[in-house]
């Protein structure tokens, strides 16, 4: 499978991207088949790190303070 995606990325140009993506996506595919707890706790991963985004972001950028909460200092 690998070496059918591998030996049509010489054909178009434009198919030579969409051939690494597809090998890229199925290597990727295969290997959380093999691993779901792995998977499973990647997922989670990256669900705790889109929520340290988002609350970075609401509370003024990907900054210094990207997971910790900025403490902005306050004007006297």
């Amino acid at each position: 499978m690998l070496k059918v995606a591998i030996s049509g990325i010489n054909i178009i140009p434009f198919q030579k991207t969409i051939s690494i993506l597809y090998c890229f996506i199925m290597i990727l595919f295969f290997l959380f088949l093999r691993l779901q707890l792995i998977s499973k706790f990647l997922l989670q991963l990256s669900v705790i790190l889109e929520l340290n985004m988002s609350i970075g972001m609401a509370r003024g950028g990907l900054g210094p303070g990207f997971f910790k909460p900025r403490l902005k200092p306050t004007l006297r």
